[in-house]
């Protein structure tokens, strides 16, 4: 189970976890690497003018960069502790997707894979260098990785997503 737990009382404003900004993964940070400017040059964000999912595709995107960068990357460690993504309801195999069925929850996967499927092919359309490099499984592992992990916060008065 993730998550912080107090065993004594915890002061109002009292600090009980800092991460320096050099150590997180924010939407800020991966609109500045290369291809989050190519992503805002090409109008694909911000706001989402023509992605699905306009902050989920910067920050799967970022975090494919950073693992291709290997142990050169300032989050390797934390890389390296993922769990994997194979059991989330978009790599169901028809069998496993026919416990689903009459669920509605069923519709929202499958509407999460074809985002997933237009997202890429747009992106890799517009920035050709990012489909060359990444692969549409690429794309949807980190995109899972991100949206079963991230988090919105305040950073220095900005909203952002981690």
């Amino acid at each position: 189970m993730r998550g912080m737990y107090a065993v004594e009382a915890v002061k109002k404003g009292e600090t009980l976890l800092f991460v320096p900004d050099h150590l997180l993964l924010s939407l800020q940070r991966g609109l500045e690497t290369p291809l989050g400017k190519i992503m805002t040059e090409k109008r694909l964000v911000p706001g989402g003018y023509r992605l699905n999912a306009p902050t989920m595709a910067v920050l799967a995107i970022s975090n494919l960069q950073e693992i291709s960068l290997g142990d050169a990357s300032p989050f390797a460690n934390h890389y390296i502790v993922q769990p994997g993504v194979e059991d989330f309801p978009v790599y169901f195999t028809e069998k496993e997707r026919a416990y689903l069925t009459g669920s509605p929850f069923l519709d929202y996967v499958d509407t999460e894979i074809e985002d997933i499927r237009y997202d890429y092919a747009l992106i890799a359309r517009d920035i050709p260098e990012f489909g060359e490099k990444y692969s549409l499984d690429d794309y949807k592992r980190a995109k899972m990785l991100v949206i079963s992990r991230n988090f919105g916060v305040t950073m220095k008065g900005i909203e952002t997503n981690l």
